[in-house]
């Protein structure tokens, strides 16, 4: 056995190459017979008090162990769909997170200048036909009565012209052809004429009250687009609040993966080691 181990060491510093491990404290030990028992007296207490730890832990793994299997195969199978996403949900949304600021900053110059262009066109506008109406409205006052005076006798006029039409028509044809359509509007005209002038002081009324309304709305528009950037810089907190829990994640199954593959590593020392403890034990027979 010694000749074996000899040479199976012959090319390596530690039984595991380069690295030292129980396999060879168990090794050296083993070969001196006379520190074999203060050890495993050192040792005893050290295996009692893990073995009654894991007594007393093993009814909660047991409780616990139920839950697991049955949520396991749920996270498994959402995991692989989660991690597939979250790459490209990460990938997209910084550049999202880039853009949005860019694109309500851009809005609000946009609207801001819109604001002002409606208003100088407004203003505009009115300086230009202000002056028009001024003009236009005493004519339009006096004309009126003269009218309203002037309808009555025509209307008493119209017998009389009604009277003179046969011999009207008869020279005129074509006045004939045109009296019916002025006598049908002529009725329109002043039907409308009334309500047109009723409709105008109204209209001239609403008509500051829908540009300071307009102008309202233009002002409280950059304060809504505001609130909307504080949503912004809210929603990309909580996006590095995620991004943080998600390295988290990635860090404790990182761990696990390590302590697995530690595990893995000590059974294998085990093996090695009951298996130079049976060839020993062989040997020692044999002898």
């Amino acid at each position: 056995m010694l000749q074996d181990l000899n040479t199976y060491l012959a090319d390596k510093v530690y039984f595991l190459h380069h690295q030292l491990s129980m396999i060879d404290l168990v090794l050296y030990y083993g070969l001196q017979n006379s520190l074999v028992l203060p050890i495993v007296l050192l040792v005893l207490p050290i295996i009692l008090l893990v073995l009654s730890i894991v007594l007393l832990v093993l009814p909660i793994v047991s409780l616990v162990l139920p839950i697991v299997l049955l949520v396991l195969p749920i996270v498994l199978l959402v995991l692989p769909i989660v991690l597939s996403v979250l790459p490209i949900v990460l990938l997209v949304l910084p550049v999202v997170l880039l853009v949005l600021p860019i694109v309500v900053l851009v809005l609000f110059i946009v609207l801001l200048v819109l604001h002002i262009v409606l208003l100088v066109l407004f203003l505009s506008i009115v300086l230009l036909v202000l002056p028009i109406v001024l003009l236009v409205l005493p004519i339009v006052v006096l004309v009126l009565p003269i009218v309203l005076l002037v309808l009555p006798i025509v209307l008493l006029v119209l017998p009389i012209v009604l009277l003179v039409l046969p011999i009207v028509l008869l020279v005129l044809p074509i006045v004939l052809l045109v009296l019916p359509i002025v006598l049908l509007v002529l009725p329109i005209v002043l039907l409308v004429l009334p309500i047109v002038l009723l409709i105008l002081p109204v209209v001239l009324l609403v008509l500051p009250i829908v540009v300071l309304v307009l102008f309202i709305v233009l002002l409280v528009l950059p304060i809504v687009l505001l609130v909307l950037f504080y949503w912004f810089c809210l929603l990309f907190y909580w996006y590095w609040i995620l991004f943080y829990w998600y390295c988290l994640l990635f860090y404790w199954y990182c761990l696990l993966f390590y302590c697995y593959f530690i595990g893995i590593a000590y059974c294998s020392i085990g093996i090695a080691y009951c298996y130079l403890l049976t060839k020993e034990i062989q040997v020692l027979k044999y002898d």
